[in-house]
């Protein structure tokens, strides 16, 4: 509800009885749950929600197991030898150890992908594979719960359709404000006086993107039709127009 003061003061408009009842019901439906497992600032918490909490300890602990699995692997003889580079990847959610080309055999394992230099396989060794398969079937399940959860917000948010791009359209409304602002604030900018004549007369003016510009006096009278700038190559003059 201060949001929508805020952004309302912004276009000088006082919330209306919808606004503070849209503010009410979306809190109450939508925010509150979105909350337990969102933060304001977009991190999400797969651990705090009912649903997901078991599958993504399952996860977690299968990639722990999975690594763990492939640093054995690394110390074996037939691996060290056949190894491009010590470390693993991950390729079609698959792990995968490196393998020198003319290295590999068919025991070492599942050719998953090669490099485009083709000295490199990406093997799925035989003692992973069925953890990569459980991980992927557990990942697979928390894709369809994440799914399922933003299908029912978004079946919740519909009926707010229109409201919902409105306050959007306010923040952002609100943003540029408060950018535009801020900008001004840190510069010591100020609101220019506009004049129906010809005459123009600026103190202080600089470009605002150019660190550390020089600032400079400019003024136009009425009876002239121009101002000539000269100078040598980089002096300012085209800083200065731009200004």
């Amino acid at each position: 509800i201060e949001h929508i003061k805020l952004f309302r003061l912004c276009i000088s408009q006082a919330p209306s009885d919808e606004d503070i009842e849209f503010a009410k019901e979306f809190k109450k439906t939508v925010l509150k749950e979105f909350r337990s497992f969102v933060s304001p600032e977009g991190e999400v918490d797969f651990f705090k929600h009912p649903k997901l909490k078991a599958l993504y300890k399952e996860q977690l602990e299968l990639e722990s197991s999975i690594r763990s699995t492939l640093g054995g692997l690394k110390n074996e003889d037939q691996f060290q030898k056949a190894l491009q580079f010590s470390g693993h990847d991950v390729i079609n959610d698959k792990y995968v150890l490196p393998i020198k080309s003319d290295s590999f055999s068919s025991n070492l394992g599942h050719i998953v992908a090669r490099s485009e230099s083709g000295r490199t396989l990406y093997v799925e060794p035989i003692k992973v594979r069925e953890l990569n398969r459980k991980r992927f079937e557990t990942v697979l399940k928390i894709d369809s719960i994440i799914h399922q959860i933003s299908r029912d917000f978004s079946q919740r948010l519909s009926p707010w359709g229109r409201q919902i791009d409105e306050y959007a359209r306010l923040a952002l409304s609100f943003d540029d404000i408060w950018v535009r602002s801020k900008f001004s604030e840190e510069l010591g900018l100020t609101r220019p006086k506009l004049l129906s004549g010809s005459e123009f007369k600026l103190e202080g003016v600089f470009h605002p993107l150019i660190e550390n510009a020089v600032r400079n006096n400019m003024r136009l009278h009425n009876d002239k039709r121009g101002v000539l700038i000269s100078g040598p190559n980089t002096g300012g003059k085209t800083a200065s127009i731009k200004a």
